[in-house]
């Protein structure tokens, strides 16, 4: 087993259903679950069962280190305070419940998509200087945490977050303007910018 070889154990809830992915709304909730947020607490009620199970089970296990949420929010927002999209609130609110069975554990906190949300005037009403904050049209799913220039998770545990941004290469997603060697012939010596305006500048 895992802790025979020394090896350490990151859980990610990698989907809502097993058969559905992509996920058609990119939000850490089902539709039928109403809103997902209710003073101050997720009603996520699917995740919030399955992360209260592995949590009872796996936290005497020394070896399994963390919880990592959900894996790629890209439907989400960063901090717009919308119940219905805003990631960072829903994470904040099921990291604190995962501590409460095990506190020991690392919470990983993904970023978001293009940060827009399902609806658009999410945009609009973030305009700030013609630049919408935490927006970015050129972000992977996962990879956006541009918004935690405005807004930090903030754990019952002190220490226990981990902000996890999903990158992903140009085999992926070609579009991407900055693996465009032709645009970018030091490619790939500019990614370091790239990755420090989408997460590393706004995680310090």
């Amino acid at each position: 087993e895992a802790s025979a070889r020394g090896l350490l154990v990151l859980l990610d809830m990698h989907r809502l259903r097993a058969a559905v992915w992509p996920d058609p709304r990119g939000l850490w909730y089902e539709a039928d679950e109403g809103r997902p947020l209710e003073h101050g607490r997720p009603r996520a009620f699917r995740l919030r069962a399955a992360w209260r199970l592995l949590a009872h089970r796996f936290c005497s296990h020394w070896n399994v280190v963390g919880a990592d949420l959900f894996n790629e929010p890209w439907g989400a927002t960063w901090g717009s305070g919308r119940a219905d999209t805003d990631w960072a609130a829903a994470a904040e609110a099921l990291g604190d419940e995962v501590l409460a069975e095990c506190a020991r554990w690392l919470i990983f906190i993904e970023g978001v998509g293009d940060g827009k949300g399902a609806d658009s005037r999410e945009v609009e009403n973030k305009e700030t200087n013609g630049r919408s904050e935490g927006v970015c049209e050129l972000c992977f799913w996962g990879e956006n945490l541009i918004g935690l220039n405005r807004t930090q998770v903030e754990l019952s545990v002190a220490g226990r977050a981990v902000y996890s941004p999903h990158v992903y290469g140009p085999a992926t997603d070609p579009r991407m303007y900055y693996f465009d060697s032709a645009a970018f012939p030091s490619f790939p010596a500019n990614m370091p910018q790239v990755w420090r305006q989408h997460w590393l500048e706004p995680a310090r």
